[in-house]
């Protein structure tokens, strides 16, 4: 059963095309890894899975409990923050639970 299908998914910037009709499944269980030269469309692409950009065009699929998150290469860290407010900083359900189990700590 595939968790992730991308069907000729097709990205760009005005004029200058990022990807162009990418495809591919991802199983359960598998483990893949994303390899490119700088400026190829990698972080696009992992942008586009996690619904931080769009696409142009091109369909995914996903199943219904899969979660895609997105680590930017350079993130943003706020000047005063702690360490553990960093950690601690994302949106997501489980991020939002350890936060709470956490509060001792609180910031």
């Amino acid at each position: 059963m595939n968790l992730l299908s991308i069907e000729n998914l097709t990205k760009s910037y005005g004029i200058k095309k990022i990807f162009e009709d990418v495809s591919l499944g991802i199983a359960e269980g598998e483990k893949i890894g994303l390899v490119g030269v700088n400026g190829t469309g990698k972080s696009s692409l992992l942008k586009v899975l996690a619904g931080l950009d769009s696409a142009d065009r091109g369909n995914i699929l996903m199943a219904k409990n899969l979660q895609v998150d997105y680590l930017p290469q350079n993130p943003y860290f706020e000047e005063k923050a702690t360490v553990l407010e960093q950690v601690f900083k994302g949106t997501s359900p489980v991020m939002e639970l350890l936060r709470e189990y956490e509060r001792p700590w609180a910031f």
